[in-house]
């Protein structure tokens, strides 16, 4: 492929991110104190979430893909999914600078509710989460200093987010995840 072919590419992918970035902000900064409320509220599971078939989530095989990081002005965000389709992202780590929060976000098209759970070798959280209105995507926010996010950047070489009605993704921890968590502390 030429680089004319590769810099097209590069610069749709790049506007295709920062569209669905800036929707996440004005979504997310509305719904930030309802989303903080409901994952408290949701400290057991009120529904099973598929796991593995031999409930070993780190055996499972690599979810396909790679990471890419992106830094803009307020904001840094990796996503997770394949390089060569920008629209088959499957998972998304989001800094917003200015509020100190960091947003995990996975392609999705639920219109309600579901639960979310990120699992680390070692620590494991559900999450209630809402959909973002015209992005395909469900969501929940975290504080910076939210210890998951820690374990998400050490785990030994992946971890897992399971949603609700949806095949897992085991993603591998690789730069671009601690990069976006470091951007906000």
């Amino acid at each position: 492929m030429d680089e004319t072919a590769t810099s097209a590419q590069y610069a749709h992918m790049k506007h295709i991110y920062l569209q669905m970035a800036a929707g996440l902000a004005a979504t997310f900064t509305i719904g930030s104190s309802t989303a903080c409320a409901q994952q408290q509220e949701n400290e057991t599971p009120l529904v099973q979430i598929e796991m593995a078939d031999d409930g070993s989530w780190n055996d499972q095989p690599q979810t396909p893909g790679t990471w890419v990081y992106v830094s803009e002005p307020g904001e840094a965000f990796a996503y997770f999914g394949d390089r060569a389709m920008p629209d088959n992202r499957h998972f998304m780590i989001r800094c917003d600078r200015p509020t100190r929060q960091v947003w995990l976000a996975r392609s999705s098209e639920q219109v309600g509710d579901v639960l979310m759970r990120v699992r680390t070798e070692t620590q494991d959280q559900l999450f209630t989460a809402e959909p973002v209105p015209m992005t395909g995507l469900i969501a929940v926010e975290l504080a910076a200093n939210n210890r998951l996010l820690d374990a998400m950047a050490i785990t030994k070489g992946r971890f897992a987010v399971e949603v609700e009605g949806m095949e897992p993704l085991y993603l591998p921890a690789w730069a671009e995840v601690t990069r976006v968590i470091e951007d906000c502390r």
